[in-house]
């Protein structure tokens, strides 16, 4: 075989790499919304472990922390809660990456939410981590379909969600989906795995000097007294009992609201935001 068929493309190849490698370089986009929830959840995750510098603190949690806003959080916290998963995720990607943060905060609400192990194989996948680590062209983020949606999203301006309730009706329905879903304690034995797996994670980072400070995010109050949520909090104080560990439970003058009983409108996030940066970053 003639070797410009196989030399010509190569070349072809490494140029519109190269090509591509410069317009982001003179870009430098920030993707802000991605084609799907996992995809946003591994960009988040991508960015925490390429990143040469520690933060002051780290949030774990479900898509309840998701939606803490990164502009109240400020730029010493990051925020690895992943929509769809609960903190364990976020703590695994913590554990295994080459940072170490001053502070990690769990969220409680949905401690037996599982672990994606897809997006940690990944992450952390050999070889490619690395090449990653070193050039952001090759990384998850920058993937033309990523950059593509990020950018459609720009022009229509939908990056952001709508500050909007569902209507009295629905609101309810969904509260109704949630009571059922959540209106049973979890066995036992499931509630002894999780708990074996966040004092694992938690005893190896405590060990590297990490300090561990708990978060119980505001959730519509019919839903707090559920089973499956007053479970994962009575589980949690047992292995993080607040005479020895710092609890953050965001206050509000009036009650919370939720787009839909579990997650805050975003001026509600805004504001629980800004009183856990108060708690895991004060002023000096």
């Amino acid at each position: 075989m003639d070797r410009k068929y196989i030399l010509y493309p190569a070349l072809w190849c490494i140029a519109l790499i190269a090509i591509y490698a410069l317009v982001l370089a003179l870009s430098k986009p920030r993707i802000a919304v991605a084609p799907s929830q996992w995809s946003m959840n591994r960009i988040k995750a991508e960015r925490y472990v390429v990143s040469r510098e520690a933060p002051a603190a780290v949030i774990v949690g479900s898509s309840l922390s998701f939606r803490l806003p990164d502009d109240a959080l400020g730029p010493e916290i990051a925020n690895l809660a992943f929509g769809g998963v609960g903190p364990l995720t976020g703590l695994e990607v913590v554990r295994r990456a080459r940072l170490r943060p001053g502070t990690v905060a769990i969220e409680t609400n949905f401690i037996f939410g599982g672990v994606d192990q897809h997006l940690l194989d990944a992450l952390f996948a050999p070889v490619l981590s690395d090449l990653r680590m070193a050039a952001p062209v090759f990384r998850y983020e920058y993937q033309p379909v990523n950059v593509a949606f990020h950018a459609m999203r720009t022009l229509t301006g939908r990056t952001t969600q709508a500050d909007t309730r569902a209507s009295p009706e629905v609101l309810e329905r969904m509260l109704l989906v949630h009571r059922r879903q959540f209106g049973q304690t979890p066995a036992a034995d499931a509630i002894r795995r999780t708990m074996e797996t966040v004092g694992d994670v938690v005893s190896a980072l405590e060990l590297k000097g990490v300090k561990i400070v708990l978060i119980e995010m505001p959730v519509d109050p019919s839903l707090g007294r559920l089973p499956a949520l007053q479970a994962a909090r009575a589980a949690m104080e047992n292995q993080f009992p607040r005479s020895r560990y710092k609890w953050i439970e965001p206050r509000s003058e009036r009650p919370f609201l939720t787009t839909d009983g579990l997650h805050l409108v975003p001026a509600d996030a805004a504001t629980a935001a800004r009183q856990i940066r108060a708690a895991l970053v004060p002023t000096r």
